[in-house]
């Protein structure tokens, strides 16, 4: 798809190929100086192209097409308007996805890619009114991101993401010939919003809640969010690095050290630090999702969702506010050329790509190991054992999550800093640790500070009085109300 800026070069190279006279080589180009022209004329040629917009015909019309060649390329379409409102979709695929899916099967496959984790995740931009739900999976042969299965959808509820699997299943049902067939990899990740989690559960069962974990770049991208602008650099450092050992802890003893010292960090000064607290307990009670002491302990467990990442080389290459036709034409596109990079591998014309093998994230796995074992072994010596954590731990292991939640704890409200009747303040610190706080960020919403709640002026108000602007206002006042006082 051309970018608008680039359609006047494109167009003007192609009259000077074709000979066209100059003069009307120019006044092509003054008409095309207008960016927003250029733009609606996108947008005609467009529509031209697919009339029929949003319309599902055209997206039957695709699958009529496409079923000639592959008929999970196009799976399943629903209008909700002619099919008593259930919810509109359009769920897409291939034989050699399905080929791929059947290969990812832990108990039945000795294919690498049995060892793999899929990648679950929605992106709201791919496609105009919907959402799009993808699976993504690391093929450790062609050693590169390949995509599954695309379904756009209208909600990202546990509902439509169960109608997601269910299609797959379907889909994997009818390539095996086996009625009885599901989807089963080594295990799954996505991010922690409960329609994933719930979904998992009523599809494939509570227990293969044990094989699911969530993004790590979630949890420090959450930890970020509960800093304060009136903490200080050294405060500020101290909460990271306490979270990244809370994080890496290789066993649970490790991790309730950790946690403690959280603990303390906070109640060293609850009014400052006091919402870590709560924030913590969202993610304790998701410790088996994330942390690196109780989560699924497969070889390959991944640390970040990389269906993000093939979301960024979508949005590369623009493929972003699409029709429903457009998104399926994509779709198909990215099939054949999946067929075509396996077949191609297969004569050896095709290498693949250059990042680290499936040997190599085992070899590192191993040490992972390794480190885990090594600091149990210390803990046997010093007598530290805590069978509770392990109980505990394992107790919530395949805990129902609420369908309703988010995919991260709440973002604390802005603090309001109150002054008791004695006139003691809560946010008042005495510790060298706080004395110097760092500026804020001039236009934050955490640097404006309702004057009710102040003791003072602030510093920034005493400067402005003393600026020009502001004497002149003063003078200028106190002289209009000379005068008022003047003629009463």
């Amino acid at each position: 798809m051309v970018k608008p800026s680039a359609v006047p070069t494109a167009k003007l190279t192609n009259m000077i190929r074709e000979g066209r006279p100059w003069s009307e080589v120019e006044d092509v180009a003054e008409a095309m100086l207008d960016k927003k022209k250029v733009q609606n004329i996108k947008s005609k040629v467009a529509n031209s192209m697919h009339p029929h917009g949003h319309n599902f015909d055209a997206v039957a019309e695709i699958k009529k097409k496409t079923d000639e060649k592959d008929q999970y390329l196009v799976w399943k379409i629903n209008n909700r308007h002619f099919n008593n409102g259930q919810q509109s979709l359009v769920f897409k695929t291939s034989r050699e996805k399905a080929e791929i899916c059947v290969q990812m099967d832990k108990d039945q496959s000795e294919h690498p890619l049995s060892k793999e984790f899929c990648f679950l995740d929605a992106v709201h931009s791919r496609c105009q009114g919907f959402k799009t739900l993808t699976l993504w999976v690391w093929h450790p042969t062609l050693n590169e991101l390949v995509n599954l299965a695309t379904m756009e959808c209208e909600a990202e509820s546990s509902l439509v993401i169960q109608t997601f699997w269910n299609n797959l299943n379907e889909v994997l049902r009818d390539f095996t010939g086996d009625d009885e067939y599901i989807f089963n990899p080594a295990g799954w990740m996505f991010d922690e919003a409960g329609g994933n989690w719930d979904a998992i559960e009523k599809v494939f069962g509570s227990k293969s809640l044990e094989q699911c974990v969530s993004c790590e770049f979630h949890f420090f991208q959450c930890c970020n969010r509960q800093i304060h602008t009136n903490w200080s650099d050294k405060s500020k450092h101290t909460f990271k690095t306490l979270a990244r050992n809370i994080f890496e802890a290789p066993t649970p003893y490790r991790y309730d050290q950790a946690r403690k010292e959280l603990v303390a960090f906070s109640d060293e000064k609850p009014a400052k630090r006091g919402h870590i607290i709560s924030w913590f307990k969202w993610w304790h009670k998701r410790r088996t999702h994330i942390f690196k002491a109780f989560k699924c302990g497969a070889p390959l467990t991944p640390n970040v969702n990389l269906a993000e990442v093939g979301h960024s080389q979508w949005a590369k290459k623009g493929s972003y506010r699409l029709t429903l036709a457009m998104a399926a034409e994509e779709d198909v596109a990215e099939a054949i050329m999946l067929s075509k990079k396996l077949q191609s591998y297969g004569y050896g014309t095709y290498k693949g790509g250059k990042h680290r093998s499936q040997s190599d994230r085992l070899k590192a796995n191993y040490f992972q190991q390794m480190t885990r074992a090594k600091a149990f072994g210390e803990e046997i010596s010093a007598g530290v054992v805590d069978n509770s954590l392990y109980v505990q731990a394992e107790s919530s292991r395949a805990s129902s999550v609420d369908a309703n939640c988010s995919h991260r704890a709440t973002r604390k409200r802005k603090r309001q800093v109150s002054v008791f009747s004695d006139g003691s303040n809560l946010a008042s610190s005495s510790s060298e640790d706080d004395s110097h706080h760092s500026a804020p960020k001039a236009g934050t919403r955490e640097d404006r500070r309702d004057g009710r709640f102040r003791k003072s002026a602030s510093k920034a108000f005493q400067r402005s009085l003393s600026s020009p602007r502001r004497k002149h206002s003063c003078l200028l006042t106190l002289t209009s109300l000379e005068e008022t006082r003047g003629n009463s």
